[in-house]
């Protein structure tokens, strides 16, 4: 059951830098002192809850976004300042799904 978890969570994780750019055209990112968008970290852990449909709850994005920050998938410029990684900036996110996939 354990590996059903973490594969679930990985995909999770891979979902993050679609929601980062869902957030950044929405207009709800913050510029930094460097003229780079950012996402709050408590903004992306809430959007992630709403995409799963409360599927999740904020302790599991929390874990999500973690290990997408460990995955180089985003990264993290100051405290809670997420950003799109160089990875995660330059790939193709795909069609904008509107819901996580928690399975």
């Amino acid at each position: 059951m354990m590996g059903v978890m973490e594969t679930s969570l990985r995909k999770q994780a891979e979902y993050v830098p679609r929601i980062v750019e869902s957030i950044y055209a929405d207009g709800k990112a913050e510029i930094d002192a460097g003229g780079e968008r950012y996402v709050k970290k408590g903004i992306l852990v809430d959007e992630l809850v709403a995409r799963s449909s409360g599927r999740i709850d904020k302790g599991r994005a929390q874990d999500v976004i973690q290990l997408a920050l460990e995955k180089d998938y985003i990264w993290c410029s100051a405290v809670d300042h997420i950003k799109l990684s160089g990875a995660g900036a330059n790939r193709m996110l795909g069609a904008d799904s509107q819901t996580l996939n928690t399975r």
